[in-house]
């Protein structure tokens, strides 16, 4: 993934192969695998270190099935000490991660919105953060340090932690749940690497504009969580009509017509190619016997 420090790069999150398509024909330059988005969608549990390494890889591959675009993955904490670390970061890297974002919490971690964080001590963080450099078989691949410091450990131990991760390597650095526009500004002008912003609606920081974001000297801002809270907002009005009315017709403007939801699954490509084969193939009858 490449910044180019002149725009701001917008990623949107996911938890399914489905909401990916998605994101790519809106047009956008990379996918987020979420944890929140991902433990929702696969579990319908929320992000409190409930999924690990084999659920976040296995939902990796599949949406590295149907993009074409880099993937940032959350692998949370790296599900353990330095040796789960460079374990995680061979693993997500071979399965097709372009970004792979680790933060300092202690296992089991919690959305970074909300209260009651744990923190590793700033050395092992580091140590994590070197070791997930280390690990990558690739330049290409990049690290994504988050420190989760702000709320349990205040704004001065945050930029602490954002100094050592940039000098254990990072690529980029995340200081998340930042509650004000003043926080935000310190946090944009801190270190030398790219900085990530979490948009989270109605979350702890504010919702700003790309170009707020980038002169706040933000390189990075992900959508972690807006479409499948869009899905969970849009389906539960859906189904709450269904069920008042026995009938959809009030709302059938909301959902995709079968045409359209087969073109965004690909459906054309699956029926093209057993054209292709059948008529490359043509079925060879066999002599009738007796």
């Amino acid at each position: 993934m490449v910044f180019d420090g002149d725009r701001l790069t917008i990623v949107p999150g996911v938890g399914s192969p489905m909401e990916a398509r998605l994101v790519v024909r809106a047009g956008f330059d990379a996918i987020y695998i979420s944890g929140y988005a991902a433990s929702g969608m696969m579990h319908g549990r929320p992000d409190i270190g409930l999924i690990g390494l084999e659920s976040v890889t296995e939902l990796l591959r599949r949406v590295a099935l149907v993009t074409d675009i880099p993937i940032v993955v959350d692998a949370d904490t790296g599900y353990g000490d330095v040796s789960s670390v460079l374990h995680a970061v061979r693993t997500l890297e071979a399965a097709g991660a372009s970004a792979i974002q680790l933060e300092d919490q202690k296992w089991p971690k919690r959305c970074g919105h909300l209260e009651g964080k744990s923190l590793e001590d700033r050395d092992i963080a580091a140590r994590k953060i070197a070791a997930a450099v280390s690990a990558r078989k690739h330049d290409r691949t990049k690290i994504i340090a988050r420190t989760d410091a702000l709320a349990p450990a205040g704004l001065d131990e945050a930029l602490l932690r954002v100094s050592a991760f940039e000098a254990a390597g990072a690529d980029l650095t995340f200081v998340d749940a930042p509650p004000d526009l003043d926080t935000m500004r310190t946090i944009g002008s801190h270190g030398e690497r790219p900085r990530v912003a979490n948009m989270s609606e109605s979350g702890k920081t504010p919702i700003l504009p790309s170009d707020e974001l980038r002169a706040l000297g933000f390189s990075l801002a992900l959508y972690p969580t807006s479409l499948v809270r869009a899905f969970s907002h849009v389906g539960r009005h859906i189904l709450n009509t269904l069920a008042r009315d026995e009938t959809t017709l009030g709302v059938a403007d909301q959902i995709d017509s079968l045409a359209d939801f087969n073109a965004l699954v690909g459906m054309d490509e699956f029926l093209d190619y057993d054209a292709e084969i059948s008529a490359a193939n043509p079925t060879v009858h066999e002599p009738a016997k007796g």
